[in-house]
């Protein structure tokens, strides 16, 4: 009885401590809610090169922009993200984004904020490719119920939308290229792909730092009803749509494709962009446990303000020109392929199809031996292993006359079943595709 009666003494002392504690925090908490001077913290994050311990320096983010402004070949834009591979600074990493119109007459474009915001509502199926809209809108929105206020028929619900800008797939197409050299060889990133918004590591000064970019789902259930940083908004009397920026990779090459419009062709240095304080979390790392801590806390205290500032120094390089070949490329590819050209395949005249035309002669077929002397043709493994992967976005043209056959003492049969020429989009070519020559 006695054991028990010290042990209740102790719950009741105890209690009284904690409750002791809990009213000089709360009377603390008021004093400085009402007394205490506002508070401004500012955060200011410098982005341009990272360097590695042997001394190479690298931009973080590199744009590169091919305008087509002459006609001459595709326009591409191009956005690279570099970082160390850890924190031993011996290597990088790399991933990039390129975006290509699929013809030369064509151009980029995006469905933007505006189109989600409105569902699509002034498009058809016409107006898109192999995608359709209701596609293109579950690719581009995320949304998420925040919060319901009322009852029954007066209950109202707040939804927030994230938007991630998305290519029009009837106009273009995009790649996710990686590379650990810095694209002297590079690959179609599967490993960490940027639609999976990686972090990227990066030193400022002797420190390391982690910089993520913050995605979506950042509006709290405490926010939605009264938030106004909203890019477009949609309300009735029963639900509260507010569309946001989703901020990952694909929406940053959307923003920087339009910050570098007004430059002039020809730019080819550094810029500096401010990103707005909704972009980034950043963490630094701890020695003592070995981890990365948040240094970005938003979290709203009373009398305390937090501004995040972010200028990214950015190089860029804007031309008149259309991209022509695969070293036009930050990451030595066009279209996937580290092959594909238009320089010395075509002339300017062909343009008049929307795309490379490549003329195939005599040259690029083997004989197939069909009786006496007449022959079959079929394109050589060469010629198909090269143009086979840009199927998409070329045009064959068949040029063949009477005398390359007269001349090396043959006739000419047709065709193989499998000559190669069935998988590739045809032009100018009869059924007999050669001239007559007298």
């Amino acid at each position: 009885m006695a054991k028990s009666k010290k042990l209740n003494r102790g719950i009741f002392i105890a209690s009284i401590v904690l409750l002791v504690l809990c009213v000089c925090f709360d009377v603390y908490y008021l004093y400085f809610s009402i007394f205490a001077d506002d508070k401004r913290i500012l955060d200011v994050f410098e982005i341009g090169q990272i360097e590695t311990i042997e001394g190479d320096k690298y931009n973080v983010i590199e744009v590169k922009y091919y305008t087509n402004d002459n006609n001459n070949g595709y326009e591409m834009f191009e956005v690279k993200f570099t970082s160390m591979l850890d924190r031993n600074k011996e290597e990088i990493y790399s991933q990039g984004l390129q975006f290509l119109a699929k013809e030369v007459s064509s151009s980029l474009t995006w469905w933007d904020y505006e189109d989600f915001a409105t569902t699509f509502e002034d498009y058809t199926s016409a107006d898109t490719g192999d995608t359709s809209l209701a596609e293109v809108y579950q690719n581009g929105v995320t949304t998420y119920l925040k919060k319901k206020t009322g009852a029954l028929f007066w209950q109202t619900k707040y939804y927030a939308s994230y938007i991630t800008p998305q290519i029009n797939d009837k106009y273009m197409v995009s790649y996710n290229y990686a590379s650990t050299d810095n694209f002297v060889t590079s690959v179609e990133s599967t490993t960490y792909p940027l639609e999976e918004n990686p972090s990227m590591l990066v030193n400022i000064g002797e420190d390391d730092y982690l910089i993520e970019l913050r995605g979506n789902n950042y509006i709290s259930e405490a926010e939605i009803a009264d938030d106004m940083s909203y890019i477009a908004y949609d309300g009735s009397s029963v639900t509260r749509h507010r569309y946001y920026r989703d901020y990952n990779y694909y929406t940053m090459a959307y923003e920087l494709f339009n910050a570098i419009q007004s430059l002039p062709n020809g730019t080819q240095e550094e810029i500096i962009i401010p990103f707005s304080d909704e972009w980034f979390d950043y963490s630094s790392y701890n020695e003592e446990d070995s981890s990365y801590h948040e240094i970005t806390d938003r979290q709203e205290y009373a009398k305390i303000t937090r501004d995040i500032k972010n200028y990214y120094s950015i190089k860029v390089t804007k031309s008149a020109d259309g991209a022509q070949y695969y070293g036009d490329s930050l990451f030595g590819k066009m279209f996937n392929s580290t092959n594909f050209s238009i320089r010395n395949d075509i002339d300017s005249s062909d343009y008049f199809y929307g795309r490379p035309v490549i003329d195939c002669n005599i040259e690029n077929f083997q004989f197939v031996a069909i009786t006496d002397n007449y022959v079959a043709l079929k394109l050589k493994e060469d010629f198909i292993a090269r143009y086979l992967p840009l199927k998409d976005y070329i045009y064959i043209r068949i040029n063949l006359t009477s005398q390359d056959f007269f001349s090396r003492d043959v006739r000419f049969a047709g065709y193989c079943g499998d000559c190669g020429l069935e998988d590739f989009n045809i032009i100018n070519s009869a059924l007999y595709p050669f001239e007559e020559v007298d």
